[in-house]
């Protein structure tokens, strides 16, 4: 007598095997992220900030826009010195970015000296001879 169906059980695992290899699951999307958590600018600089893998519109807040203001495309403004929580919004997620405010840094001249030494010197020659005359000059108490 014939055994019949006994195949099956081996050609149905061997169909699954090589189905399951041919077919992948999606890998889950990448979640929405800030290009940077947070930055320090100097009074009247700015920089941009971009969302990674966000889908549809991003809304862009500042928490402060006294100090920092952001416009719909995620360039943020340095107004004055603080801090300020910058707020990108996308689909059902927030995202945060912090930002610190410096002073503009002051360049130091010493335009002064340069200044102060040449007059010294022009009243030297103006006026060589102030103690033969009875006159007491001190040019340091002039430019101190």
């Amino acid at each position: 007598m014939k055994k019949t169906g006994t195949h099956y059980p081996f050609l149905f695992l061997l169909l699954t095997m090589l189905l399951a290899g041919s077919f992948t699951l999606p890998a889950s999307a990448a979640a929405p992220a800030l290009s940077a958590k947070k930055i320090t600018l100097e009074v009247g600089k700015s920089a941009t900030l971009k969302v990674k893998h966000a889908k549809g519109k991003i809304k862009w807040s500042s928490g402060n826009k006294k100090i920092a203001m952001v416009n719909k495309k995620g360039k943020v403004s340095a107004k004055k010195k603080g801090t300020a929580t910058i707020t990108a919004r996308t689909g059902k997620k927030t995202l945060k970015c912090k930002v610190t405010v410096r002073a503009k840094k002051v360049k130091k001249t010493n335009k002064t000296s340069k200044k102060k030494a040449a007059t010294i010197a022009e009243l030297r020659a103006a006026y060589p001879n102030t103690k033969k005359d009875g006159l007491n000059w001190n040019p340091t108490s002039i430019f101190p």
